[in-house]
């Protein structure tokens, strides 16, 4: 897996959203992933643009819904208390 590190959410969200465009170009029936919820507004709009704009087509792929991500501890600002 690759981490790339964007200075902003929806820095990173416009990139996740050409990733996944690409992804769907290349594999038109890739089962995606994706995540529900207040998390990725900004990667949602920006691939309905992509659609709008180039035509991008999700009708072949299927796709499972995460409702959470209980596994992922919530990410400490401040370092605990002693």
């Amino acid at each position: 897996m690759e981490l790339i590190v964007q200075s902003t959410p929806e820095e990173a969200s416009l990139l996740a959203a050409r990733h996944v465009a690409r992804l769907v170009r290349a594999k038109p029936d890739a089962v995606l992933g994706l995540a529900t919820g207040a998390t990725p507004p900004t990667l949602y709009l920006e691939l309905v643009r992509i659609r709008r704009a180039a035509g991008l087509d999700f009708t072949a792929g299927p796709t499972s819904n995460a409702h959470g991500t209980p596994c992922i501890p919530p990410r400490r600002t401040a370092p605990p208390h002693p």
